[in-house]
């Protein structure tokens, strides 16, 4: 376990860091309220090679200004952000990704739904306070009711092993701009998440319904 919270690291520090982590056996690695930026991306090796990180939490970073969320302009930063999705795909241990208040926008919810479509293991994931609209809030659903879709499948196999697909337990979108369009999202995840934290219209009290928060 290797809690780092609020230690004032820069990016150049935390970049080190991940570098002296990436045949480690840590279970549990906490950055949050660090500089990361595109240090992130030396997440990659970590990610690809570990069999006991269980928990990530990179909780307001600056992940926003990563490669790997921002929309890509050159070659060379659709292949950053294809490895570092990658990344998420190769582990087999990861359960819990908190990236919240990363002011990740849609862009970056993007690729995190890409990181929900390839990584099977993930069960909770916190995207609260990411400056997310609609778009990114859609794209995200997609993936994981076609994440439900899959462990359903591998569940009702014959065949399923220790590679079938983990279903996605628990997700925070709060305090994202997602009023206008909160029932058509608790439409589409309240059948598939057991926990699901979302804000509606703002004359709604707060209420919690088989297992759905609505804020």
């Amino acid at each position: 376990m290797l809690i780092a919270r609020s230690c004032g690291f820069c990016e150049a520090g935390v970049g080190l860091l991940l570098d002296s982590l990436a045949s480690s056996y840590v279970r549990q690695l906490d950055l949050s309220e660090n500089i990361v930026d595109n240090a992130a991306l030396r997440l990659a090796p970590l990610l690809q090679h570990s069999t006991s990180l269980s928990e990530l939490v990179l909780s307001g970073v600056r992940l926003g200004q990563c490669v790997a969320f921002r929309a890509a302009h050159t070659a060379e930063q659709a292949a950053e952000r294809r490895r570092f999705v990658r990344a998420f795909g190769d582990n087999t241990s990861l359960c819990k990704l908190d990236v919240s208040n990363n002011r990740l926008g849609n862009e970056g919810a993007q690729t995190v739904a890409e990181i929900l479509g390839c990584n099977q293991t993930i069960m909770w994931l916190n995207m609260s306070g990411n400056r997310m609209t609609h778009t990114g809030a859609m794209a995200l659903a997609r993936a994981v009711r076609e994440r439900t879709t899959a462990y359903s499948s591998s569940s009702s196999s014959s065949s399923s092993s220790s590679s079938s697909v983990v279903k996605l337990e628990y997700l925070d979108l709060r305090l994202n701009n997602l009023h206008a369009h909160s029932l058509e999202l608790l439409a589409i995840l309240e059948p598939v998440v057991s926990t699901l934290l979302i804000e509606r219209e703002p004359e709604f009290q707060g209420t919690i319904v088989d297992g759905v928060q609505e804020v």
